[in-house]
């Protein structure tokens, strides 16, 4: 009987393994590769309090210390196959957010935000671009807003007392959806639906120089245009 040797067995081995591979890639079976430079975030760097622009290749630390105790927007686009990851640290090190576009920050408080990068592709590079930014704002007195997709507004009553969210449908035929969160209390205020039926307008007891989130939509991920009109009770 004819012996192989141990040389031929490691080169029949390593050929499979190759077969095996190339295989995977054609099916499209991919996995995902974190960017080995990413596993030490780079010196963190300082971002205005009044916001900013960063961007990156690789995993990377950020300092941001609001000017302002509002609700912030977060903006990333991509530059390349694969993902990014966002995190944002409080002082003492707990997670206060994470991939989410709109966080409550405030202001004086510095916060650390770690941006993650991951490819799926060997070999090639993502990146990103972080926009931080305040988010639109309704007036303390209130006010009119238009809609044409799912956003958050910041609102600070500039009184304690009953007030008044209602829609008027501009286009499209799907229904206006809109509920206010505290963010004081991280907790929800109200919401137009109930039981799956979504109503024109709400009325809730909201407190004065108490920052509220104000979502907008449309039910279902449904598309048109429709304003939202926030206005205070008569006493």
């Amino acid at each position: 009987m004819k012996k192989v040797s141990n040389r031929s067995k490691h080169r029949v081995v390593n050929s499979v393994c190759l077969v095996l591979l190339a295989a995977l890639v054609l099916a499209g079976c991919w996995t995902r590769l974190d960017d080995p430079t990413s596993q030490s975030p780079d010196t963190s760097s300082v971002i205005p309090g009044s916001g900013g622009v960063v961007s990156g290749d690789r995993k990377t630390e950020y300092i941001f210390t609001p000017a302002t105790t509002t609700l912030w927007t977060f903006d990333i686009t991509e530059g390349g196959d694969g993902g990014v990851t966002l995190e944002v640290h409080d002082p003492d090190g707990n997670i206060v957010r994470r991939s989410e576009s709109w966080i409550y920050m405030k202001a004086g408080i510095t916060y650390k935000i770690t941006m993650g990068v991951w490819t799926y592709t060997v070999g090639r590079k993502n990146s990103y671009t972080l926009t931080i930014s305040p988010a639109g704002t309704i007036p303390g007195e209130g006010g009119e807003i238009q809609v044409d997709g799912y956003t958050k507004y910041a609102f600070t009553p500039d009184r304690s007392g009953s007030w008044t969210f209602s829609s008027n449908l501009n286009s499209g035929d799907s229904e206006p959806r809109f509920w206010v969160w505290d963010l004081v209390k991280d907790e929800e205020a109200g919401s137009n639906s109930e039981a799956g039926v979504f109503y024109d307008s709400m009325t809730l007891e909201l407190m004065a120089e108490t920052v509220y989130s104000v979502s907008v939509s449309f039910r279902l991920s449904g598309t048109g245009s429709y304003t939202l009109i926030v206005s205070p009770e008569s006493p």
